[in-house]
């Protein structure tokens, strides 16, 4: 009896994971052996012309977070500040969020609250279909289209670099979905079993994140959505007519999301792009672009939130007759992968019993007990194999987590102690009690009859956040010497060389690589002002200014000013890397307007001064009265500008690329035969 036991189980493990060893063949075919071509590279996306993109993020109870969050994703991200918008969808009976929100949108123009129609918790699908509904009447009531909609939580860390590449790749698939990789402390000795728990989604999402979905990218198998850190693109999300584009009736709104849309013939693009980055010890590294975020800590919050997923992945959204039915024009390797994801339902209640007989094999070596698996037995011979099968994955584990996390972190996860590491032991106890939970749910029901009378589908099932503090968050956030490595302006080793002599003379880093001839004054100021999140703008090129005889020439020359664009309460002002700190200050104060940095050469900006009358007059120009109108801020009007002179394509096509139509519309009707004869008409009668 005790041997077919053994025997039963060591064959399920072998079935169960085959399919595992399958992928890993597959990733290190297409991974290490195969030469991969697609790397984007950073230069490329500024060549893009920027469109306006939709940040949606979900909020009940996250007064505690969402004000940091917001701000730290305004504060890092490297994309013009007026092409994104971020909507953050709150509850009428969320009165703390609602007043956190409403601070946010006072104090950053692209922050925007949108209240639901109904009281929370709804679903957190509902939640964004209705944040989506109401982006659709903004859309309309600006003018504007958005060409994403990227979904995030009210916790995520967002990569500066997401946007950037969301807008380069959104021209090129449906839906993209971001690598996610859990936040982790830096391991010691000390914070190994505390961190045991977050420890093993650091572990899983590794593991799923750098191998198995780039494998089920490669081979136009089914790519999951995360639920944070993907985008569906314009056209995708107007097939719904804006309306119900996530499931409401699921607790895993974006896993069946994603069986829709391979039903519906599209699919999901994953990215795993890197860039380089110097790190505090001199080292350089490669950094991913992903979605980072704080998972749960403990036991039982884990068990909480992993019951949800396994209820809402094995036995809300997929079905094993939905999978092999010749109705889903699925392929073999589509097929394939939903039935993996099917299979974890039952594959990890394998766990416990393994870990007994594991238990009961090493008191036979001791015990006078029958043996399990007697040598030379077909059970000893399985085992042998699932051992060899263990190790491969543990492997192929240990690469994924070294290239996230680092050495440390891939030795505390599958070497303490070998065989059997603590946090795999720990991890598999989880998903084992999160399963036992979800088919007890399953039996008995997910709702209660308070929850059944509730409109907006089931219940949110959230997991309460915390954030990161303001010293770690800047490890997030580019600074000038990350921005000229990742667009390859200048090598690791000038810019360590730079960095030392800097320290040493006391000088910007900047004015050492200028100096020493290793960077030169455009390229400079144009990642400069990337980290100051405004614009470079090629002033002679462009040849644009306001007139400049109501302006104190002689304290322009002196500040190395030159104003560009005026409004009747406004001012942009181009400024060069020798301009006095203060220079906004001093010109607010004698212009009593608002006044916007940019960046331009000192040749730009004494060539300008010095031939004021040579510049085109932009005060009663149609490109500035539609920022007078409001048709445009004053940011996109430059970044028209400067992409219709790169691109040289013409005013109206670039504004309709951006997604700002009302401001094409106005150009077209005031450039047009007819807008000429209305304005003629006008102004004769």
């Amino acid at each position: 009896m005790i041997y077919w036991i053994g025997f039963c189980i060591v064959l399920l493990f072998i079935l169960f994971s085959l399919d595992d060893i399958a992928w890993d063949f597959v990733v290190i075919i297409k991974k290490y052996f195969q030469k991969d071509t697609n790397k984007i590279p950073l230069e490329a996306l500024d060549n893009e012309i920027p469109q306006l993109l939709a940040i949606i993020i979900a909020a009940w109870h996250e007064d505690n977070v969402i004000g940091d969050v917001i701000r730290n994703l305004i504060e890092s991200t490297q994309y013009p500040r007026s092409m994104y918008h971020i909507f953050i969808g709150v509850y009428p009976n969320d009165e703390k969020t609602i007043n956190v929100v409403k601070e946010l949108s006072e104090e950053f123009p692209n922050v925007h609250g949108i209240i639901n129609n109904k009281p929370g918790p709804t679903s957190k699908a509902q939640n964004i279909n209705y944040v989506i509904t109401q982006i659709r009447q903004f859309e309309d009531e600006k003018g504007w289209i958005f060409s994403s909609f990227t979904i995030h939580d009210s916790e995520d860390v967002v990569h500066p670099n997401e946007l950037k590449m969301t807008n380069y790749l959104i021209r090129r698939h449906e839906a993209l979905q971001f690598a996610v990789f859990p936040l982790q402390e830096m391991p010691k000795l000390s914070n190994i079993f505390p961190n045991m728990t977050t420890g093993t989604y650091a572990d899983e999402f590794a593991e799923n994140h750098f191998h198995t979905m780039v494998a089920r990218s490669r081979t136009d198998s089914v790519v999951p959505s995360a639920g944070t850190g993907f985008a569906l693109s314009r056209e995708l999300v107007a097939e719904t007519d804006f309306e119900d584009i996530l499931p409401e009736n699921s607790l895993t709104e974006d896993y069946k999301l994603s069986f829709l849309l391979i039903q519906r013939g599209h699919r999901l693009h994953y990215v795993l792009e890197t860039v380089e980055r110097l790190d505090n010890r001199g080292k350089i590294v490669s950094e991913f672009i992903a979605t980072r975020s704080r998972f749960p800590a403990t036991f039982k919050t884990a068990v909480k939130q992993k019951t949800r997923w396994i209820y809402g992945i094995t036995m809300q959204s997929i079905h094993f007759k939905e999978i092999w039915s010749k109705k889903n024009n699925f392929n073999f390797q589509q097929r394939y992968s939903l039935f993996r994801d099917w299979k974890a339902k039952f594959s990890n209640l394998l766990v416990l019993p393994g870990y007994l007989i594991f238990i009961y094999f090493l008191l036979s070596l001791i015990l006078p007990l029958q043996p399990m698996y007697p040598v030379g037995s077909v059970s000893w011979y399985f085992c042998i194999v699932l051992t060899v099968m263990m190790f491969e994955r543990q492997f192929m584990r240990t690469v994924a987590i070294e290239n996230i996390y680092g050495w440390k972190s891939a030795i505390i996860a599958c070497f303490l102690p070998p065989i059997l590491p603590f946090r795999m032991v720990w991890g598999n106890l989880i998903n084992f009690t999160a399963t036992v939970k979800a088919w007890q749910m399953y039996f008995k029901g997910t709702t209660n009859k308070k929850e059944k009378s509730r409109k907006g589908g089931k219940t949110w099932v959230k997991t309460d956040h915390d954030f990161l503090e303001k010293d770690v968050l800047k490890r997030f956030h580019r600074n000038l010497g990350d921005l000229l490595l990742e667009n390859k302006m200048i090598s690791p080793e000038d810019l360590k060389l730079a960095l030392i002599k800097s320290h040493e003379e006391n000088k910007r880093i900047g004015s050492v690589l200028k100096e020493e001839g290793k960077l030169s004054e455009e390229f400079l100021l144009r990642e400069l002002a990337a980290v100051k999140h405004t614009l470079y703008v090629p002033l002679q090129s462009l040849q644009v200014g306001p007139r400049l005889d109501h302006f104190n020439i002689e304290l322009l020359k002196e500040l190395f000013a030159c104003p560009i664009i005026e409004t009747d309460d406004s001012l942009i002002i181009a400024i060069s890397d020798i301009s006095p700190i203060d220079v906004q200050d001093r010109l607010e104060k004698i212009s009593r307007k608002k006044v916007e940095i940019v960046y331009s050469t000192l040749n730009d900006i004494q060539t300008a001064l010095a031939e004021p009358v040579k510049r085109i007059n932009l005060k009663n120009s149609d490109i500035e009265n539609c920022v007078s109108e409001g048709y445009l801020t004053a940011e996109q009007a430059l970044l028209t500008l400067i992409y219709h002179e790169k691109s040289l394509k013409p005013i109206n096509e670039v504004l309709q690329e951006m997604g700002l139509l009302s401001a094409a519309n106005r150009l077209w009707n005031t450039q047009s035969y007819y807008g000429k004869f209305k304005k003629t008409f006008r102004m004769l009668f």
